[in-house]
């Protein structure tokens, strides 16, 4: 059972590997071999409870971030209801961002605000 981003390791396995961590005479090396685990994985795993408390698999936290989230989000709703018929490209410019238009139009669609489509040449 590999730690490689594709398998999450169960949380009874979890709890097992920081048993034998807590009983303190093996090696992470030593209990990485023994739970078929990588040892990167039995450290992070016991600064990981000790960081936060939790020992539950962060994966929920992996992936790219979405860019219009919070005070910037905020910002572009005034923005498309203060000038609705601003292209994605005028509204990137007066946001002062440095982003695809495909991000500026999906989060439009994720908020359900409408704009133009089509620039001034049509």
């Amino acid at each position: 059972m590999g730690t490689g981003g594709m398998t999450t390791i169960s949380l009874d396995l979890r709890k097992r590997i920081l048993a034998v961590c807590d009983e303190g005479e093996q090696t992470y090396q030593q209990i990485a071999d023994r739970f078929k685990v990588s040892r990167a994985f039995v450290a992070k795993l016991v600064g990981q409870r000790k960081r936060t408390g939790s020992i539950e698999s962060m994966d929920h936290r992996a992936g790219r971030k979405r860019l219009f989230r919070g005070e910037l989000e905020e910002r572009l709703i005034k923005l498309v209801r203060k000038q609705p018929d601003a292209t994605l490209e005028e509204l990137r410019e007066q946001l002062d961002l440095d982003c695809h238009l495909s991000t500026i139009h999906r989060a439009l669609t994720r908020i359900g605000e409408r704009y133009k489509k089509k620039g001034p040449r049509g």
